[in-house]
């Protein structure tokens, strides 16, 4: 991505999780962000819900609990990358707290920049899960370059692209659990707003399904 003045390398993550099993999905994206940064990506995109694993039921909430997004910190600095991943958030204390499916934009000094919650659920999986965000949009700047997240069903609301794109985003990333690259079916339903900026929209997906509920 480039704005005329500075390029902006971004590392797209095509991956699988390991259902419910934080630790080895954690290990699997400090190497794949050692291996983004290596090869000169400044930011790495995870799909959606990739930290816990997206279709697992009730061992969701005890994982969520743990606060396990608060850990890819540690990696975005360790291997000097900024992160957006996909995973739970709690949004009170206790273990009755309600869950947003959540994705963080985290910089390379392991500060979180911004924390978008999904806002469209979809389907009865979301809906028996989590709690809608609030908020129309999520942006935050990032090296230069304003970045709105969305997450996966989301984006199918051109008025959600609009929003973004007139809060001045240049750039939307779109985490999903799929493993198609849905946004090529978005374009071709839902053209972009034609009286909106010039927007780069880039997509996560997934490799494999967890199951068959998952779409």
């Amino acid at each position: 991505m480039t704005d005329g003045a500075r390029t902006l390398n971004i590392s797209l993550w095509q991956a699988a999780s390991v259902p419910a099993d934080v630790d080895a999905n954690l290990a699997a994206l400090d190497r794949a962000a050692a291996e983004a940064s290596g090869r000169g990506a400044e930011l790495l995109i995870t799909p959606e819900m990739f930290v816990t694993g997206y279709n697992i039921g009730e061992r969701l909430r005890p994982l969520a609990v743990a606060r396990p997004l608060e850990r890819v910190g540690e990696i975005a600095r360790r291997h000097g990358i900024g992160i957006i991943a996909g995973g739970p958030e709690p949004l009170a204390e206790g273990e009755d707290a309600p869950i947003a499916n959540a994705a963080w934009l985290i910089d390379e000094h392991g500060t979180v920049l911004a924390r978008h919650r999904k806002i469209q659920l979809f389907g009865e999986l979301d809906r028996r899960l989590f709690v809608a965000g609030e908020a129309p949009c999520t942006l935050a700047d990032f090296h230069g370059h304003r970045i709105a997240i969305l997450i996966c069903f989301d984006v199918e609301f051109p008025e959600t692209v609009r929003a973004a794109a007139r809060a001045g985003a240049e750039l939307v990333a779109v985490l999903t659990p799929s493993r198609q690259f849905f946004l090529l079916f978005f374009f071709k339903k839902r053209p972009p707003p034609t009286d909106s900026p010039t927007l780069i929209m880039v997509g996560s997906v997934r490799c494999e399904k967890e199951n068959e509920e998952v779409q």
